[in-house]
């Protein structure tokens, strides 16, 4: 039979040899701080894992029970071992009673000091635990907590996470297909299916597109005109840049080729003769040029009365008073000679036109005919300028000349003409602005493109009267990323309302001061932009919002991958003009050289 009391005193005697060791009282100390330490932040913690519906909850509770029980158990070994020894004590010689007594005394001593410093560093964790780690720790569980709904409002910090990457693709692959149904290719959700528009509904609407410079409108661009092109329709592209699209005339040439339809260019800013602008123009239509190019218009103001005398000449040139107008260059020379004494009252009507009638692309009577584009289909691809002043007056003459054709033809007849604008700032005016329902009628579809809300301007009308046209009569719309606030909000505003689950939660003030969220999660359903302005302001590249074709959706535009070409236009006969200087000495009958270097 085994003697406990001998088995524990031979253990004390092992205890007995470690305790007179230097280092003993220290060891002692620091094993009960530890516990004393380990037992405050394990209450603490599970003190808060109690009040959490946390996933980490239940493995939080199994460690701390496992270390309460890892603690209660030495608890009750050190005091059986103390019984034991008691016990044990008694087999001991009689000398060694004293011994024993005074070894528990000297223990008490460092078990004691242990004990405080323990309690001290446990408060102290315990505090730092609830000011600082429990309350990040509760941030961090709540993030990680995945939501019961899609939906939600969205965060500028973490939007980029809910849109979808950008998708490559060939355009041309889906054009044959969609045709064949009668639809519109547009472009790809972000799940690779066709977003399409009826060919109906494309026909009988202008198109908005709206983006910084790069977004991709040009892009765009080519999807919607290559199709065009493919339906037999006249194409019109006019590019107001300097430089003009990189890849657009390539991609439209291309097109042109493979369908056997011509293929015109003009560049406003080289030195050749391309087209002449008043071509088989009637008396009103030259006026209305000259009063949109030459700014004539009434304003409002009392430069208005000034300029009296101004239109009512420019009306009787354009009537042919003075000579058939046959160009620009031939209708400036012909009021410069009529003006004769009233010539400097006449000042800023001449120069203006003599500015006009010196652009070397309009100096002659043939070239590109603008009638023949709207007859015969392919594509007119004008380039123009957004720094030349001269030019900057020529281009919406451009666009209102075109609009004046398209406006002699009856309801219903002739081929349908589809005209891309880049950058409308630098090409509309106030009849073009009026004529946007009524040349939809006449079989034509605008493409508007611009950078935001404050690019639509046009001669003459104020800003809020652009913007109302522009948005009543474009029900399509396809907008890139955007970074104007007040475009930004216009955008959003049309893409419609849906419920989205909104979270709420509690805070409280924990005893450390600190904020801690409760892990009760309230939801509501409050209504949201469908696409909202976190996401328009953070769109990948080639991405728009795709607006009056059903719900609104984001929609991938991919380039069309083609050689990329250089285009020169070609040069027609170029009409002299006679000099100023000779107008201006004509009376005294002598003869000079013209300022163009030739003899009249």
């Amino acid at each position: 039979m085994i003697n406990l009391p001998l088995v524990c005193w031979k253990a004390f005697t092992l205890f007995w040899v470690y305790i007179h060791k230097p280092e003993a009282d220290v060891n002692l100390a620091l094993i009960v701080a530890g516990l004393v330490f380990l037992l405050l932040v394990s209450l603490r913690l599970l003190h808060w894992m109690e009040q959490t519906g946390a996933w980490l909850a239940a493995l939080i509770r199994m460690l701390g029970a496992l270390l309460v029980a890892a603690i209660a158990v030495s608890g009750v070994f050190t005091l059986v071992f103390g019984i034991a020894v008691w016990f044990g004590g008694r087999e001991a010689p009689p000398e060694y009673a004293e011994v024993i007594q005074a070894l528990y005394k000297s223990l008490i001593h460092p078990a004691v000091t242990g004990a405080i410093a323990g309690l001290i560093a446990g408060m102290v964790a315990v505090f730092y635990l609830t000011r600082y780690t429990i309350p990040h720790f509760a941030t961090m569980l709540a993030r990680g907590t995945r939501k019961s709904h899609d939906e939600e409002l969205t965060d500028a910090r973490t939007v980029s996470d809910l849109l979808p990457e950008s998708v490559h693709y060939d355009p041309r692959r889906y054009f044959d297909s969609c045709q064949r149904r009668g639809e519109v290719f547009v472009g790809l959700e972000r799940s690779k299916k066709s977003v399409t528009v009826s060919v109906q509904r494309a026909l009988q609407s202008h198109l908005q597109l709206v983006g910084p410079t790069g977004s991709g409108k040009g892009v765009a661009g080519q999807t919607l005109l290559s199709q065009a092109i493919r339906r037999g329709e006249a194409v019109i592209v006019f590019d107001p840049k300097v430089d003009g699209d990189k890849w657009l005339p390539s991609v439209l040439y291309s097109e042109c080729k493979a369908a056997g339809t011509p293929f015109r260019f003009i560049n406003l800013c080289t030195e050749l003769p391309q087209f002449n602008l008043l071509k088989d123009a009637t008396g009103r239509e030259i006026i209305q040029l000259l009063t949109t190019g030459l700014r004539l218009g009434r304003r409002g103001s009392e430069a208005d009365f000034y300029r009296l005398a101004e239109r009512a000449f420019a009306k009787r040139g354009a009537q042919g008073e003075f000579g058939i107008p046959t160009s620009i260059p031939a209708l400036a020379d012909a009021l410069r000679e009529a003006a004769g004494d009233d010539a400097e009252k006449l000042r800023g009507l001449l120069d203006q036109i003599d500015e006009l009638a010196d652009i070397p692309a309009i100096q002659t009577d043939e070239g590109v005919g603008l009638d023949a584009v709207l007859e015969q289909g392919g594509v007119l691809y004008i380039a123009g300028s957004d720094a030349d002043e001269d030019i900057l007056l020529l281009q919406p003459m451009i666009v209102l000349r075109l609009i004046q054709l398209i406006r002699r033809r009856e309801r219903d007849t002739g081929r349908h003409v589809t005209m891309f604008l880049d950058e409308v700032k630098y090409l509309l005016s106030v009849p073009v602005i009026n004529s946007l329902g009524l040349i939809r009628d006449r079989g034509c579809s605008l493409i508007l493109a611009h950078q935001a809300l404050e690019d639509l301007v046009c001669i003459d009308a104020d800003r809020a009267t652009t913007e109302g046209a522009v948005r009543i009569n474009c029900t399509l719309r396809l907008c890139y990323r955007q970074t104007d606030p007040r475009t930004v909000q216009w955008i959003e505003e049309q893409t419609g309302k849906i419920l989205v689950n909104a979270e709420s939660r509690e805070i409280s003030r924990n005893p450390a001061l600190s904020e801690v969220p409760h892990e009760v999660r309230r939801v509501q359903q409050v209504q949201r932009a469908k696409i909202d302005a976190n996401m328009i302001q953070q769109l990948p590249d080639g991405c728009g919002v795709l607006i009056g074709a059903g719900a609104s959706k984001l929609v991938f535009t991919s380039p069309i991958r083609v050689e990329r070409l250089k285009f020169t236009p070609g040069a027609a006969n170029k009409i002299s003009r006679r000099g100023v200087e000779t107008l201006l000495r004509e009376d005294d009958g002598s003869k000079t050289v013209g300022l163009d270097g030739l003899s009249p």
